[in-house]
């Protein structure tokens, strides 16, 4: 069975350079975007002796920055890209900071003993106090009625335009139309006479509500998945076929939480839990949390197949000791 692994990437080569040693096998392929303002050569360099690895480059190349659609679009490359090679098997979306916690030997027959599942989290949305929290270590409750990322249950991300600033970390304005009650309020007000100064031309978008496509009921959850053969051929011909949903979240914050999940939940019954393990339930941040060699028995004790966030310049001892644990 092939295993198609699309990384999304911004640092460290030496790091994505382990995980990729980790998981290479022969059934393996690697579909690599390293966001487009960083250097590409240092990730090329480091793995030019693997011939299962292929890099994004030119127009295909996508600067994948917090919150926007890029790392949505980017994902849709690399599942393009896959299906031109003839690939099938699973699909698995991983960043650049992941890292396996189970051996490549058990990670194969996993996917084949569960052929067929999409290996996606997807809960409806608006969130309410009946969703249940997130099975593989978030705050699928709190997150999404967070006052910045989404309240109203996660609906602001989808009735709110979000304008991307710049290519800056979270300089992004999310504004309701300018018809809806939620826009008279300073804080409102005020963002959109900043988009008036800095992005004029995308002023006028305030004047309509912002409507998901006919029939889509919304839902959400984690970014990274695992999807079969089947499902990645259904994503490739619906974007291509009803393009509408991608230029939908073209003005939504964090569609990647959004967008394969809606698709994927209107259209597959047979959805499973994520096997990447996060944990965002650390009493303070940064989140996700940035595992270390501390953290070990947490993730031993994990059934996913692979983890994240990991960062070598923090800690590369943890590299280790999950490499004993999977033998």
């Amino acid at each position: 069975m092939h295993l198609n692994y699309i990384v999304l990437a911004h640092k460290n080569p030496a790091q994505i350079t382990r995980m990729i040693r980790r998981l290479d096998c022969p059934e393996a392929r690697f579909y690599i975007n390293i966001d487009a303002p960083v250097e590409l050569a240092p990730f090329q360099a480091a793995l030019a002796d693997n011939p299962r690895c292929v890099f994004f480059t030119g127009a295909q190349r996508l600067n994948t920055m917090w919150g926007h659609v890029n790392a949505v679009k980017a994902a849709l490359v690399g599942i393009a890209q896959i299906l031109a090679d003839q690939r099938t098997g699973y699909t698995i979306l991983v960043s650049g900071q992941d890292y396996p916690l189970k051996s490549n030997a058990y990670i194969k027959q996993f996917y084949q003993d569960n052929y067929g599942k999409n290996f996606i989290e997807c809960f409806a949305l608006p969130v309410t106090p009946h969703t249940e929290p997130s099975i593989h270590g978030g705050l699928a409750r709190e997150s999404w009625i967070h006052p910045e990322y989404g309240s109203n249950g996660g609906m602001n991300r989808l009735e709110h335009y979000t304008f991307f600033l710049s290519t800056k970390r979270e300089d992004n304005v999310s504004i309701p139309p300018i018809l809806s009650g939620d826009f008279w309020n300073p804080k409102k007000m005020r963002y959109a006479l900043g988009l008036l100064r800095r992005q004029p031309s995308n002023f006028p978008r305030l004047l309509a509500k912002r409507r998901m496509p006919a029939g889509l009921r919304p839902h959400a959850g984690s970014q990274w998945w695992a999807l079969p053969h089947e499902t990645t051929v259904f994503l490739n011909r619906y974007v291509q076929e009803k393009p509408e949903f991608l230029e939908f979240n073209d003005f939504t914050l964090l569609s990647d939480e959004i967008f394969f999940q809606t698709v994927v939940a209107n259209n597959f019954t047979n959805i499973a839990p994520p096997v990447t393990y996060v944990n965002f339930n650390r009493p303070t941040g940064p989140w996700p949390a940035t595992f270390v060699a501390a953290d070990v028995a947490e993730l031993a004790a994990s059934p996913c197949l692979y983890a994240r966030k990991f960062d070598a310049d923090q800690d590369s001892l943890i590299f280790d000791e999950l490499d004993q644990l999977a033998k």
